[in-house]
């Protein structure tokens, strides 16, 4: 997948988190995962209804590394070592906040997260791949 495809898809759909699993593994290194080990998940209530799946009332991804190896999951994981649990349209707007804005929107939006835990070093996986601006802003509709 290349940035000027720029095949968009609905926020979290099955579709998106494949594009985003695409995405992160074509950035990773086996160097990059050396001593990371961990869990994340970003959480959305109130989906669209069709995006609803696997019985579940919300939907998200998640990421694992685990001995050197990462997964990116098409569901959240309630117990992961860090948890981002918003409403469904204000996780799409933050999607498309760009980094420069990104401190701000936090800020602004604060007491409409729901934050558990701590990310640890496997964010800063996420963020070296340039996540916000390479793939959220670009790849979510």
């Amino acid at each position: 997948m290349t940035e000027s495809t720029n095949k968009r898809y609905e926020a979290m759909s099955t579709e998106w988190v494949n594009a985003l699993r695409n995405y992160v593994m074509s950035r990773i290194k086996p160097e990059d995962l050396v001593g990371v080990r961990g869990t994340i998940s970003s959480e959305a209530t109130n989906p669209p209804k069709h995006l609803l799946r696997y019985g579940l009332d919300r939907i998200g991804w998640s990421a694992r590394v685990e001995n050197g190896k990462l997964e990116i999951f098409d569901r959240p994981i309630a117990d992961a070592d860090g948890r981002v649990v918003a409403d469904y349209a204000l996780m799409v707007r933050g999607m498309h906040v760009k980094d420069s804005e990104e401190m701000q929107f936090l800020a602004e939006n604060r007491s409409k997260l729901e934050i558990y835990g701590h990310p640890g070093q496997l964010e800063q996986v996420f963020i070296r791949t340039n996540i916000r601006e390479g793939f959220y802003n670009l790849y979510t509709a």
